[in-house]
């Protein structure tokens, strides 16, 4: 782990204290699961390539994981 020093507005800064103390959680913990919920819902917006850069690096037959109908597939797959 990393030791930082962070700097914010006053209104941030009590919003994450209250926040924190409302789940009793020490602030450090909520910051880290704040950073944590922000990249999991930027990851959640990448292109399956970008999730799964070794799709395609294997070459199989006519429904091999390059198919252009995979994205489509899995995204019928999972609801999104």
């Amino acid at each position: 782990m990393v030791r930082t020093q962070l700097y914010m507005a006053d209104s941030q800064y009590e919003y994450v204290k209250k926040s924190a103390e409302s789940q009793k959680m020490s602030y450090a913990a909520y910051m880290r699961i704040l950073v944590d919920k922000d990249e999991a819902s930027k990851k959640k917006n990448l292109s399956l390539q970008e999730k799964y850069p070794f799709i395609g690096m294997f070459k199989g037959g006519r429904n091999d994981s390059d198919n252009d109908e995979i994205d489509a597939f899995l995204v019928n797959q999972h609801g999104h």
